[in-house]
C-alpha cells in the first residue's frame, strides 16, 4: 500500500469528526416554552412541535413557561443563559366554544416580536394539532432564515447599521380600551338662541386597532349625553326659559393612534330635546312643553395623550335636527330653535 494511501485513510476520520463539528457548531439553536397546565390538545400540539423542530436541525432545550410572566416577557426573557436565535411559545385561548392558539415567536437575532393567532378545532382535521404545529414550525424556519441572511448582510458591510428598535406585531383582536370621562359643551344655535353651556358625560370603546391594515388608525364607538343649563327668552313683559339637551353614538376614528396627538373625525345620530316653560304672568298663561327629534352629527377634533390611561379630546360637532321647533308668545313667533346647531366641547376622559 503507498503512504499516500495511508496518510488519507488516516486522515479520513479527523476530516469526518471535524465536518459534523462545524456542522454542529452552526446549527441554530432555540428555546421552546411549554405552559404548565393546559388541555390535552394543547398538549399534543406541543409534543408535534417538539418533533417538528427536532426534525429541523435545531439545538433544542425545552423549558417550562413561568407562570408569573406574561407571553410577551416570557419570550423575550426566557433562556437567555442558552443564547438562542429564537424563542417560541404555543399558548391556548379559549373564550366559550372558540379555541385559539396563539403562536408567540421571539427573533433574539433581529430583536423582534411576532404573535401570530391560529383558529384550532380537534374535531377538525383540517385545524388540528398537527396543523398547528407545522404552522409554528415553518414560522420558526422562516425567521432563522430571514435573520441568517440578514446577519450575512450586515457582516459584508464595512460599517454595519445600528440593529433595529423591537416591533411588537399588533393584533386586531386585543383587549379593547374603555374610555370614560366628563366634560363642558357650548351649543351654539344659528337663528337667535342665544348659547348654551351644556355639562356633558361621554362613554367610549375601542373597535378596532389599525382597522385598514397599515394605516395608522383606530375606530371607536362613543355615547355622549349632554343636559344643558336653563337659558332665560324675554320678549316685552313676557319671558320663559329653555333647556336644552341631547344624546348621541357616533363612530369615532382616531389617527396616529399612538402619538401624543391624534386628529379625529366622527359621524352619528341620536336625539335632541327641548324644553319651554313659560314665566309670564296674568293675564297671560303659561304653558310648559318638551319637544323630541331625531339629529345627523358629523365632527373633527384632536385627542391629547398626555400619559398613559387618560385623554383630553377637544372637538366641534355639527348637529343637523331633524324637525325645528317654534317658541311663540301669544300670536307672536319669537325664535326658532333647530335647524343646524354646533356644539363645541372639551372632554378628559380615563382610559382603561
Amino acid at each position: 500500500m503507498r503512504f499516500g494511501s495511508v496518510l488519507g485513510l488516516l486522515a479520513a476520520p479527523a476530516l469526518l469528526f471535524g465536518a459534523r463539528a462545524a456542522t454542529a457548531e452552526a446549527r441554530p439553536r432555540a428555546v421552546l416554552l411549554q405552559a404548565r397546565t393546559g388541555s390535552a390538545f394543547s398538549t399534543e400540539i406541543a409534543a408535534r412541535l417538539r418533533g417538528e423542530l427536532e426534525a429541523s436541525n435545531l439545538e433544542l432545550r425545552v423549558l417550562a413557561a413561568p407562570e408569573n410572566l406574561t407571553a410577551k416577557e416570557a419570550v423575550q426573557t426566557e433562556g437567555s443563559d442558552f443564547q438562542p436565535e429564537i424563542v417560541l411559545f404555543v399558548l391556548e385561548q379559549r373564550e366559550g366554544a372558540q379555541r385559539t392558539e396563539e403562536i408567540w415567536v421571539s427573533d433574539r437575532l433581529a430583536t423582534r416580536l411576532f404573535v401570530q393567532r391560529l383558529d384550532a378545532d380537534p374535531a377538525d382535521p383540517l385545524r388540528s394539532a398537527r396543523w398547528v404545529a407545522v404552522q409554528a414550525a415553518e414560522l420558526v424556519r422562516a425567521r432563522i432564515a430571514d435573520s441568517r441572511i440578514s446577519r450575512k448582510s450586515i457582516a459584508s458591510r464595512a460599517k454595519p447599521p445600528a440593529p433595529p428598535p423591537p416591533l411588537v406585531k399588533r393584533s386586531q383582536h386585543e383587549s379593547p380600551e374603555l374610555g370614560a370621562g366628563l366634560g363642558i359643551g357650548l351649543l351654539h344655535g344659528f337663528r337667535g338662541l342665544a348659547d348654551t353651556w351644556v355639562p356633558m358625560a361621554r362613554v367610549s370603546v375601542s373597535l378596532f386597532d389599525s382597522a385598514l391594515g397599515a394605516v395608522p388608525l383606530c375606530l371607536d364607538a362613543r355615547v355622549s349625553v349632554g343636559v344643558g343649563v336653563e337659558r332665560g327668552l324675554v320678549y316685552g313683559d313676557r319671558s320663559a326659559s329653555l333647556r336644552q339637551s341631547f344624546g348621541m353614538a357616533d363612530l369615532l376614528v382616531r389617527f396616529a393612534p399612538n402619538a401624543a396627538v391624534q386628529p379625529l373625525l366622527s359621524i352619528g345620530g341620536g336625539a335632541y330635546a327641548l324644553d319651554v316653560a313659560g314665566l309670564s304672568s296674568a293675564p297671560y298663561h303659561n304653558h310648559s312643553t318638551r319637544t323630541w327629534s331625531g339629529l345627523n352629527s358629523v365632527g373633527t377634533g384632536l385627542g391629547f395623550v398626555p400619559f398613559t390611561g387618560a385623554s383630553l379630546v377637544l372637538d366641534a360637532t355639527l348637529m343637523d335636527v331633524w324637525s325645528e321647533t317654534l317658541v311663540r308668545f301669544g300670536t307672536h313667533d319669537v325664535v326658532q330653535v333647530g335647524a343646524p346647531i354646533a356644539l363645541v366641547s372639551m372632554t378628559a376622559s380615563a382610559v382603561f
